[in-house]
């Protein structure tokens, strides 16, 4: 369920692509997933120094909150070539296998200051109970006419763990 909820939320990220880096609009895009419990927004400020070449690990470790090693290298090597971003939109979905979907979304905004970057850091974790018949039911309402993302669909990776 975890990558029919991926696509549903790619394919509404894509249709304004005026707004794609625009952090609201990515709060307005995960919160058509009904009733998550344990929502819990929270927002920091990270002053770091990093040479360029261990900026996208740090944005990475950053983004998906300190996060399995997998899951930051895989975040790194796909920052890697896109050199010093000024914004970054993360949004993980973690699939337990036992009905559980954990949804982070990240967003961050950042700045480089006499060889310092400063991060401005938003992010929103929820946890899906799929277990929940009536939880089940409304997520599949909502995403269930999905099909998992291409492998070709831009800015989707996929994560084995």
């Amino acid at each position: 369920m975890s990558e029919r909820m991926a696509t549903a939320f790619l394919s509404k990220l894509q249709a304004d692509p005026t707004r794609t880096l625009d952090p609201a609009y990515w709060d307005q895009v995960v919160e058509i997933t009904p009733a998550p419990t344990g929502f819990n927004p929270s927002s920091e400020q990270i002053v770091k120094s990093a040479t360029a070449d261990a900026f996208p690990a740090a944005l990475a470790r950053i983004a998906s909150g300190g996060g399995q090693p997998d899951v930051i290298s895989t975040i790194s090597g796909y920052l890697a070539p896109l050199g010093q971003i000024s914004v970054l939109n993360c949004l993980i979905l973690s699939d337990d296998g036992a009905g559980r979907i954990g949804i982070r979304l990240a967003c961050l905004s950042i700045q480089l200051r006499d060889g310092n970057f400063t991060i401005a850091v938003n992010t929103a974790t929820a946890a899906l109970n799929l277990t929940i018949k009536k939880t089940q039911s409304n997520i599949t309402d909502i995403f269930g006419s999905f099909d998992a993302p291409a492998k070709t669909t831009a800015g989707y990776q996929r994560i084995y763990s």
